[in-house]
């Protein structure tokens, strides 16, 4: 029995890293962070703007790197945990938990970054970027849109502009 579970807690481990860098990366398998680099021209922005837009891109990568490199440590330590002769169930509980909180916090910095990002531009160079990407700071074809509108709740599906009010 508790080789079941030592099996079951690693294939979780394996199935769960493996969304989550699934879910990290964007269009051809590439991590991504906010605006397409080649969108940026067509924009014409302000030397200002685009002075601003770095410096928050570059505030955003550097506090995601320590988010990843932390969930990295837990994720090997929670399969160190699984790894034991006998794996402690409250161990290997508050581990998934502390890895759920820094999913949370990945997911309000991305949230943060969007904001920020947004408040850079102008309702026209959003408009614009809007055309060019469909949701402003959002997720594009793909990932939870083939499920139609709704099902995913009110964050997800096609009709999710991170743009508009909820």
């Amino acid at each position: 029995m508790s080789k079941k579970i030592v099996a079951l807690g690693v294939m979780a481990v394996i199935i769960l890293g493996a969304a989550a860098m699934a879910m990290a990366a964007g269009p051809g398998g590439q991590r991504t962070a906010g605006v397409n680099p080649p969108t940026l021209p067509q924009l014409n922005l302000t030397d200002e703007q685009y002075s601003r837009l770095k410096e928050i891109r570059t505030e955003f990568y550097q506090k995601m790197i320590e988010l990843r490199n932390e969930m990295d440590k837990k994720h090997f330590e929670l399969q160190d945990l699984y790894f034991s002769k006998n794996p402690d169930q409250d161990a290997v509980q508050a581990k998934f938990e502390e890895l759920k909180d820094l999913r949370d916090k990945m997911f309000n910095l991305k949230k943060e970054y969007s904001e920020k990002m947004k408040n850079v531009l102008t309702e026209d160079q959003l408009s614009q970027l809007r055309g060019f990407r469909g949701p402003v700071f959002g997720m594009g074809p793909g990932f939870c849109h083939g499920f139609g509108p709704g099902k995913m709740g009110r964050f997800f599906g096609p009709e999710y502009d991170p743009g508009k009010t909820q």
